[in-house]
């Protein structure tokens, strides 16, 4: 009777193996999350440095906020990144979660059929205003007016309280 092996001598070791495996598991999913993460880098649709009018960068922040919507969660970020001012980019960084919102409002939630560019004003050499009409699937529309400065040699999108058109 002297052989006879008891689970409970045995349960440190069953422990430190669960423990093992369970550290291993984790490791392997970070490093497939990681991989993956990567991967989804290489293949993101390159944002042009080409300086643009401020209607272009309107029409690309807009088609880049849908796509945010419509699934592609890495596009949004870069966009802001790239196209939208200090002061708008400080203030989307003050509320954790507005600028997805404010997207959110923008696109119905990845609803826009279109924008299109209705007039372009500059207002001195770093400064323009941009008016649009917002088309989206369920037949709504709206226009509404979008003040871009310049910063570095680029259009960006500014930050303007009450000039939109409801």
């Amino acid at each position: 009777m002297e052989n006879k092996i008891t689970l409970k001598s045995r349960l440190p070791i069953i422990t430190f193996i669960a423990l093992a495996l369970l550290g291993f598991s984790v490791m392997v999913a970070e490093l497939i999350v990681h991989v993956s993460a990567k991967k989804r880098k290489a293949t993101l649709p390159a944002i042009t440095n080409t300086p643009m009018e401020p209607k272009q960068v309107l029409l690309t922040v807009y088609q880049e906020a849908n796509k945010y919507f419509l699934g592609d969660k890495t596009v949004l970020n870069q966009a802001v990144y790239t196209y939208c001012s200090k002061p708008l980019i400080q203030e989307f960084s003050k509320t954790p979660g507005i600028m997805e919102q404010t997207f959110a409002r923008e696109t119905r939630i990845g609803r826009l059929k279109k924008v299109e560019v209705v007039t372009q004003h500059y207002q001195g050499a770093d400064s323009a205003m941009v008016s649009a009409r917002a088309f989206y699937n369920d037949g709504f529309s709206k226009t509404f007016n979008q003040l871009f400065v310049k910063e570095n040699g680029r259009w960006k999108l500014g930050l303007s309280y009450g000039r939109d058109i409801n």
